[in-house]
């Protein structure tokens, strides 16, 4: 079904169908039409994910984004760009209140991804979000 996918050009969905596919027990001919349609898919869904994943998350459509966004660091192949990925994953996170994990993904971007385009925006985000997280009055418990 991958391959037939594939051969209509739909890329994002073979990659997607074949991503958690366990190889181990299967022969070496179907691992070589794995390997195929893993190379010949998973670069372009990653990037295609990527971009819909930012155009969520720029819509206002968290879940949508958080998905498109974690699915693209399931298949992404060029680490130039997965910094940027995690950036817009920790802008999600933040945006939906979820404050530890976005901060987790600004860290990640700033010590892992320091040459990314979003590092320094990362390090903005992370500098912000530290501020309010040190700010924030103590729950008193009652």
């Amino acid at each position: 079904k991958a391959y037939a996918l594939l051969a209509n050009n739909e890329y994002k969905e073979a990659a997607l169908l074949i991503k958690d596919i366990d190889i181990s027990d299967m022969s070496d001919e179907d691992i070589a039409l794995y390997d195929q349609v893993r190379e010949q898919t998973f670069a372009k869904a990653a990037e295609d994910l990527y971009s819909e994943g930012k155009m969520y998350y720029l819509s206002g459509n968290y879940e949508d984004a958080e998905t498109a966004l974690n699915d693209c660091l399931d298949l992404i192949t060029d680490e130039d760009y997965e910094g940027d990925v995690l950036y817009y994953l920790g802008k999600t996170a933040e945006a939906k209140g979820e404050t530890a994990t976005a901060i987790s993904y600004f860290e990640r971007v700033v010590s892992d991804y320091p040459a990314s385009s979003q590092a320094t925006n990362a390090q903005n985000s992370l500098n912000t979000l530290n501020a309010s997280v040190n700010t924030e009055p103590a729950e008193n418990g009652n």
